[in-house]
């Protein structure tokens, strides 16, 4: 029983649990728990294999990574199915709206997160380059999917594609900091001591544009500033943001993430834009 292990990690019996609807692509367990000793706490639990896996590598996170930046962590629980017990955020704001204030503070907070030495263990981003950077390869192998969102003509993706795959494949992943890589507002709130991330199992080390980077295409879609007037100059960043979306928008929806590909999509409109204004290329259509 959840309440029984929140039980053991807190040292308070549960009162109540409210299930909370995440953000995220997945379909892990959440809620804030209801303390006997009147703290209240958010509890997140891996629903399946998938998901379990995922809360593994991000209890390794908070174990190790400590700043203003992270969620407190309260405890966690590491049998089957694992469970992390974290501060209760749901009084804080989670943006949209966007104002001039709440991007500094997340630029600010991508600057901490970037001055922060990572831990041994967590792998290179480079590692996962074929993924985060191979999205147009897919795409030139198989342009149906792609071109079913109905995001730009065939014609016009004839004429970009090899821009946008050479600058994709180019892009500067390496680095020595300390990345997030899943910023997006639905893992990103508002609190009195600045802007704190959640959702850490994607945590790796390289270059901190990229987390500038991945955030930027959700902070325009609600009302944000451009991309390029966050983060100017840097279209083969924007070109990798925009394939590894594109070539995933069109694809089915995986059982453990049934949203993923509206996020997706959603991002696109923004990533591919950007692209093709740093690469020079006609305006998508």
């Amino acid at each position: 029983m959840i309440e029984e292990r929140v039980t053991a990690i807190t040292g308070s019996p549960v009162r109540s649990l409210r299930r909370v609807k995440g953000g995220g692509y997945a379909v892990s367990y959440r809620a804030v728990a209801e303390l006997a000793d009147g703290r209240s706490v958010f509890v997140k639990a891996g629903a399946e294999e998938v998901t379990s896996a995922f809360l593994r590598d991000e209890q390794r996170v908070y174990a190790a990574v400590r700043g203003p930046f992270m969620p407190e962590l309260i405890g966690m629980d590491e049998a089957e199915p694992p469970v992390l017990v974290l501060e209760d955020l749901s009084g804080a704001r989670w943006p949209p709206p966007w104002d001039d204030g709440a991007v500094r503070a997340v630029r600010a907070t991508l600057d901490a997160v970037a001055a922060t030495p990572p831990p041994a263990w967590l792998p290179p981003i480079t590692e996962m380059s074929e993924q985060l950077l191979g999205g147009w390869a897919e795409i030139e192998r198989n342009p149906e999917p792609f071109l079913s969102l109905g995001i730009c003509s065939a014609a016009w993706l004839d004429a970009s594609l090899s821009v946008l795959r050479a600058a994709a494949e180019s892009a500067p992943l390496a680095g020595d900091a300390l990345l997030h890589v899943d910023v997006r507002s639905d893992n990103i709130c508002l609190t009195e001591r600045g802007a704190v991330l959640v959702d850490w199992n994607w945590a790796h080390v390289g270059n901190p544009s990229v987390d500038v980077a991945s955030w930027l295409p959700s902070l325009a879609n609600e009302g944000g500033p451009r991309p390029e007037d966050v983060l100017p100059g840097e279209g083969k960043l924007a070109a990798a943001v925009a394939g590894f979306f594109a070539a995933r928008a069109g694809l089915p929806p995986p059982p453990t993430a049934p949203y993923v590909r509206a996020v997706q999509l959603s991002q696109l409109r923004a990533a591919l834009p950007w692209a093709a204004r740093e690469l020079g290329l006609p305006p998508v259509g």
